[in-house]
Parts: C-alpha cells; structure tokens; sequence
C-alpha cells in the first residue's frame, strides 16, 4: 500500500480499495489544486500493454457518462493513471440493496446506459467487461468506470471480464465484439428488471456451464409492470448465438424506442421522441425529477413547436440551460448538435458560451465549446453582444477562451478590446486574451505586448502562449 506522498506534486489523502489489477487512491493534486483519483497497477507482474490499455482506451473518450481522463506516468515498473474522482454507489449495490430509483428509472437508466456504450464502440472500442459493478451512479448521473479490459476494435485478442457478464462465444475462445458487449448490456438490463443476476452459481463452472446452455428463465412474472416487448429485447441480448443479437447498440436503441404498448416503459419512450423542443424538457435522471407541475408548464411555454425557433432574450432562463445540460449528460455531444442545435436562436448560444448556474465543469466546457463552433458560422452577430463576451473572458478560462476567439473572428475593433483586457493582470484572464490575440492576424503591436508579458510574469503557461505566439508570429510582425 501507498504511504508516501508522490514528488511535490501529489499529496496521499486515503485508500479507496482494490481491483483485479491494483489499488485505488484519493490524492490532492497541488497543481490543479483538486482531489483526484489515483489507480496504481504493478506492470512487474502484469503484461505492460495490458496495464497501459485502460490509458490508452480513456484518451479516446470524454464523455459525461465516462470518468475523466487527467494522466497517466509509469514509476519504477508500475502504472500510476490519475483520473477524476467519483463520489456515488454502484448499480451493482443499488440493485442488491434493492432501492427503489433503479426499478423506478429502468428505461431512463438503460437508454443512458446503452447510449454510452454505444458512444464507446464509435470510437473503436469494445468495454469487455461491462457490469452493474463498473457503473456508477453519482450527483450528475451514471458514471462508467473501470476501462482496464478495454480493446480496440479489431486489435489484440483480450482476455474475458467478469464470468457472470461474459459472452459465450468468449468463453468458447472467440475474440470480443460489439455483440459480445450487447450481451453483457443484457446481463445488466436483466438484473435491473429482476434484481438477480442473469447467470448465477457456487462456482465459475456452474456460472460458465450456464451460459454455454443458452439465456437465463423469462422473468415473465414481471410482464405486469415491465412491458413484454421490453423482456422481448432484453432476451435478445442473452441469446446464445451472436448472430441473433442486435448487430450494435443503435439497433438496441431503435428496438426500445420503437414498444407498440403504451406501458410505462412506452411513457418513458415519449420522452426520446424526435421533437427536439420536447427532448430539451425532457428529464433523463435516475432521481426523480422533484419539478413541480407548475414548473414543467412554465418549461413547456417557453419551448415553441416543433421545427420552430426559440424565442428567448441574452438573458436566457436557467432552466432553458439545465434542459440542455440534462441532454447533453445522457444523449452526448453528437445527439445534441443533430437534433436540438438547429433549433436554437441566437440569444441561447450566446448563454451557452457562459452556462452560468451548470456545476459540471465537463457540461460547461462542452455547452461552450458547442455554442463557440456553431457562433463562427453566423454573420448575424450585434455589436450589442460585446459586454457579454468581454464579461465571459473575465471570468474564466474554458468559457472565456472561447469567448475572446469569437470576439477576435467576428469584430473589427478585437484587437483594441483584447489589449486593453491585458491590464488585468490575473494570469486567468492574460491566459484568455492571449487565446484571443492568437486568433487574429499578426501584427507588431501584439508581438511587443506579448514579448512584455513573457519578460514580466513568472506562471508558465503564461510564458509558453506568449513564447508560442513571438515564435510562430514573430517573423511575420517584423516584416509588417
């Protein structure tokens, strides 16, 4: 066990526990100035690659259903991956304990699930080991954790995850695809729906033995409350055969949406629809949603119909900016810039820039790095809407970065603006102005302020946006 605090960087605050391939601990980072989660695995011991896979697997993806990615070092032969810290219970303790929000929330909880794992095969990777112990369920939502079995798609043959969850056809010796990982998705929706695993027994054998026999009894006793078609797709998961599984995840998706009876796993189905108003008041949460009705009714009126514009001022209602938060957390990035951004006026991206009043900064960054790319696009943007930027640009980094570059593209007096900023002398802010100052043409005026600035302030990435400016730019500014 760790005891020793790691260089000057990083501070021991507690063990957390430990996994198949290591301990886990709560650390302070002093640079970042946050608790993080470090996982140590002994390469010694294990195969190198393998205990590198799950860093490798986390930088392919930023997701808000994923566990954040910060580092990964490799000291004196073992594997040190820092990574957010998570505070929550697992669905696997949930369901054991038998709380009643899992039952509550299945079609919510298993959209959320499948959507992530379906976010993860489209970037090549197959989970391996997907279970209701590998899912999290925190403050802001799921969580998937636990990326150590992790394979790229077409890769290397990787060894099966946890028996009760394991395809047979891996059992059998067969590589892992996205259909093995639908079946593991089953094993997980069957133990949502039932509150037992899919494949019991005393022994790996007796587990194993059950699988190779086929799918797991009908929970037909629960056709009352959870809709047949339903139980229909979650046996399709377990079928023994690959080839009579979902092919992929949007197949599994489709087939949920898509329930005949109106149940209420349909009512949930309501909730997916294709109105991209309607999604934005929709409420994907695993705790109830605590708004009252008089609420929702003040949500619905301000949401125009379908295909049309919002019609919101600069001030857009917080709500508004919740609605997209909850979306973006459990359909991701792509689900949203597809069906809900055309649908947006003006007024709400500019409050994207800026989401005041959403607490996950991963939500921020990624509202605001949205609103940012879709800005560009326009031409329609008033003059008016300066004070805004500038006050973005004040006031932090991800979202005042992306402020100053909007300012910098799209007015003509950016530069005068820009430089005047450079009198707040919070490295914050310089570090904003000189993201803006990038973005816009050279000229020997910047070149002078930036070389100023390298020479007078000591925080090094401070020094390195204005040495990576004079270097790239500095020829061009003195030929001006």
């Amino acid at each position: 066990m760790l005891t020793e605090n790691i260089g000057d960087r990083y501070t021991i605050k507690r063990w957390l526990g430990s996994g198949a391939y290591g301990d886990v601990y709560e650390i302070w980072d002093t640079l970042l100035e946050k608790k993080v989660a470090l996982k140590i695995v002994d390469i010694v011991r294990q195969d190198r690659d393998m205990a590198l896979q799950e860093a490798r697997c986390l930088l392919e993806l930023s997701h808000p259903n994923i566990v954040r990615f910060y580092n990964c070092e490799v000291r004196e032969g073992r594997l040190y991956l820092f990574t957010e810290l998570l505070q929550g219970t697992s669905l696997f303790s949930l369901i054991r304990d038998n709380d009643p929000s899992v039952s509550n929330s299945l079609i919510r909880m298993a959209l959320t699930i499948i959507k992530t794992v379906r976010y993860i095969h489209n970037r090549g990777i197959i989970h391996c080991d997907l279970k209701s112990d590998n899912i999290l369920l925190t403050e802001d939502g799921i969580k998937f954790i636990d990326f150590g079995l992790a394979s790229v798609l077409h890769g290397r043959d990787i060894r099966c995850g946890t028996i009760s969850y394991t395809a047979p056809e891996v059992l059998k010796g067969n590589p892992n695809d996205r259909r093995s990982d639908i079946f593991s998705l089953g094993c997980i929706l069957y133990e949502i729906m039932t509150k037992n695993q899919a494949f019991r027994g005393e022994t790996i054998d007796i587990i194993r033995n059950r699988i190779l026999r086929g799918p797991p009894a009908k929970p037909s006793h629960f056709a009352g409350r959870i809709d047949e078609n339903l139980i229909s797709i979650v046996m399709r998961c377990l079928n023994r055969d690959p080839e009579k599984r979902f092919d992929d995840c949007a197949q599994l998706l489709d087939a949920i949406i898509k329930q005949p009876h109106k149940t209420e796993a349909n009512r949930d189905r309501d909730n997916i629809g294709i109105n991209p108003a309607y999604l934005i008041g929709s409420y994907f949460s695993i705790v109830e949603d605590k708004r009252s009705k008089e609420n929702k009714k003040k949500l619905a009126a301000s949401l125009e119909k379908p295909g049309s514009r919002m019609n919101l001022s600069i001030d857009v209602d917080l709500s508004v900016l919740k609605q997209i938060d909850d979306f973006i957390r459990h359909n991701g990035e792509e689900a949203f810039v597809k069906e809900i951004l055309p649908s947006l006026n003006l007024d709400v991206l500019v409050a994207m820039l800026n989401p005041v009043g959403i607490r996950s900064n991963v939500i921020r960054k990624s509202m605001s790095d949205i609103a940012l790319k879709a800005l560009l696009k326009r031409n329609d943007i008033p003059k008016e809407l300066i004070p805004v930027l500038v006050s973005n640009i004040l006031t932090g980094y991800t979202i005042g970065k992306n402020s100053a570059m909007l300012l910098a593209k799209k007015f003509a007096d950016a530069e005068k603006i820009l430089l005047s900023l450079l009198e707040k002398k919070r490295d914050q802010i310089l570090r904003n102005v000189i993201h803006g100052l990038s973005a816009l043409p050279p000229s020997a005026k910047i070149h002078g302020t930036l070389k100023t600035i390298y020479n007078e302030r000591h925080t090094w990435y401070i020094k390195e946006a204005c040495y990576r400016y004079i270097d790239e730019n500095g020829g061009r500014t003195v030929a001006q």
